[in-house]
């Protein structure tokens, strides 16, 4: 998983942690998975992507 990437896609499109989050996991959950301290469950990851627009493939190394 690129989490550069994830990062770098979340701020272009304007969301903060708390609103990417929002209705799918919480603020924290987020912030462990971007600074490498916890993987997220496949599910959360899939909606999260979903949101951030591109496939989960995007986000792969």
């Amino acid at each position: 998983m690129n989490i550069e990437k994830f990062i770098a896609r979340r701020k272009e499109l304007g969301f903060s942690q708390s609103e990417l989050a929002k209705g799918i996991c919480t603020q924290a959950t987020i912030s462990k998975f971007e600074n490498g301290g916890k993987m997220i469950s496949t599910k959360i990851l899939t909606k999260l992507c979903q949101r951030l627009g591109p496939k989960i493939g995007t986000f792969i190394k």
